[in-house]
């Protein structure tokens, strides 16, 4: 989508509207920008993507504070970790075995931005400072959902607004690309992509960015709203993952809000599901949603995108590491499908590319990095101590949303959109932690001083008789 002049005078005339009355407001357009706009890039011989420019601009506003966070074991700062495995695997080892081709600073430049996300998440939550930042962040969360919402209404079921839809966010691309055929347009009618290219893309947004919101929004008003557009926007994709992933996350939820968040909630449930029921039944979307479950009626085995993922992926990977064992060490980078001028070494390389995010951290950065993924969530999951008491079942649900998205597709590896909303919250997560475990040291240490500086009790001895 290549803005043309005046989208692009619009898109600097708000950004330095921004910077002038107030920087905060910048975290309202960012999420818009990489939720609503993802495919919004200026072309200067090669993209520039909107959403890029102002994650940097974003930085160059908040650097001092963002270098400012003291990072300690609690809570490790794995922005830092995944930009020195990239700088390794996505640009100095791709060098080496395939020379110096334009491509390799471009994906390895965009991928180091994709990471900023946990670095503003952890800024958000360990500056108290910067409360206004997060307010504006959950309208921007709240913004986008309402428009993907509104987007996956009008595309599911009309192969017309399906076409038009499509147009529009991939306008710049060439008749015969995939996305413009009819067949593309009869899928998305069926399963909504908006401006994703996946069903699945929508469905995980959605579902994200309305847990977002239930942790950023203080309106309740607006989270309702929220919340019926995130199910709106999962319901139009069909996305069987995306409503597993909302089942487990309200599990989630059970288990670790406070009991006034569950009995909530459960009022609402009692209340308003039977009407839910109905409503999703007697709608157009039962019929698809129902013909896509089905088909694990013979064993979720037999479903040609479960073998797909799970037995095909693993597969390929192991006999790209089997013709290629550097990728054990140094993996292929970032995103190796888009160094096509490195010439056929990098085509075998890139057969092993598999649709599991955790098993594609490996095949990215090697080792490293699918022991720093794991690693980075299992901690994520230790620090959901660290937050306040009513925002840790909300916490809980994105993290167990997350981790299912991992396991079940290599969109928040390879979507810059979901990219964002799985490593913000982790952020989030690590802030908070920091922020906590400095205060109850503080608090300690001043116990202890304050002991040490206590006078004595004066005793005197007195003689016998």
């Amino acid at each position: 989508m290549n803005l043309t002049l005046p989208e692009l005078l619009l898109t600097a005339f708000l950004i330095g509207l921004c910077l002038w009355r107030s920087k905060a407001a910048l975290f309202l357009l960012w999420p818009v920008s990489i939720l609503v706009f993802p495919t919004a890039r200026l072309m200067i011989g090669f993209p520039i993507y909107i959403y890029d420019v102002l994650a940097v601009i974003i930085f160059a506003c908040y650097w001092k504070p963002l270098l400012g966070i003291r990072w300690s074991l609690t809570a490790i700062p794995w922005h830092y970790v995944f930009w020195a495995l990239i700088l390794v695997c996505g640009l100095i080892w791709p060098i080496v075995i395939y020379s110096l081709i334009p491509e390799i600073g471009w994906v390895s430049g965009h991928a180091v931005l994709a990471f900023l996300s946990l670095a503003f998440g952890a800024l958000l939550f360990y500056d108290d400072a910067l409360q206004r930042e997060r307010v504006f962040l959950g309208y921007g969360m709240a913004a986008s959902l309402m428009v993907l919402g509104l987007i996956g209404l009008i595309q599911f079921g009309s192969v017309e607004t399906s076409r038009a839809i499509t147009n529009f966010f991939y306008r710049d691309f060439a008749d015969d690309a995939f996305v413009m055929t009819d067949f593309y347009a009869q899928i998305t009618a069926e399963r909504a992509a908006g401006p994703y290219g996946s069903p699945n893309g929508l469905g995980i947004v959605g579902l994200m960015a309305a847990l977002m919101a239930l942790v950023l929004v203080r309106n309740k008003t607006l989270v309702i709203a929220c919340m019926v557009a995130g199910a709106i926007a999962v319901m139009a994709s069909v996305s069987r993952q995306a409503m597993i992933a909302a089942v487990l996350a309200t599990l989630a939820y059970f288990i670790f809000a406070q009991a006034r968040q569950k009995g909530g909630l459960t009022v609402i449930l009692i209340v308003l599901g039977p009407f839910l029921v109905m409503a999703f039944l007697g709608s157009d979307f039962a019929a698809s949603t129902l013909e896509r479950f089905s088909r694990w009626e013979t064993g979720i085995q037999e479903d040609e995108n479960f073998t797909a993922r799970y037995i095909d992926g693993p597969l390929r990977l192991l006999e790209a590491v089997r013709a290629h064992p550097d990728i054990i060490l140094f993996g292929t980078g970032p995103d190796i499908n888009k160094l096509y001028s490195a010439g056929s070494g990098m085509v075998s390389r890139a057969q092993g590319f598999l649709s599991i995010g955790y098993a594609l951290f490996f095949f990215q950065y090697g080792i490293l990095g699918i022991i720093a993924a794991l690693w980075m969530h299992i901690q994520a999951g230790l620090q959901l101590k660290f937050m306040p008491e009513d925002l840790r079942g909300k916490f809980a649900a994105l993290l167990t949303a997350i981790v299912t998205f991992y396991l079940a597709d290599n969109a928040p590896n390879i979507s810059e959109s979901i990219a964002m909303l799985c490593l913000l919250p982790i952020g989030m997560l690590a802030g908070q932690a920091l922020k906590a475990s400095q205060a109850r040291a503080l608090a300690l240490a001043g116990q202890q001083a304050s002991r040490q500086v206590a006078p004595r009790p004066f005793v005197t001895r007195q003689s016998p008789g």
